[in-house]
């Protein structure tokens, strides 16, 4: 079963994921 904690723990998971990303993707040069 799909529990309510499994759900909280991938939207943490998926929120820190973008908040990764987004500034990488904006900003290309930082990753040299």
């Amino acid at each position: 079963m799909f529990t309510c904690t499994d759900f909280l723990r991938f939207f943490l998971l998926f929120c820190l994921i973008m908040f990764f990303l987004l500034p990488l993707s904006r900003s290309p040069k930082n990753l040299l």
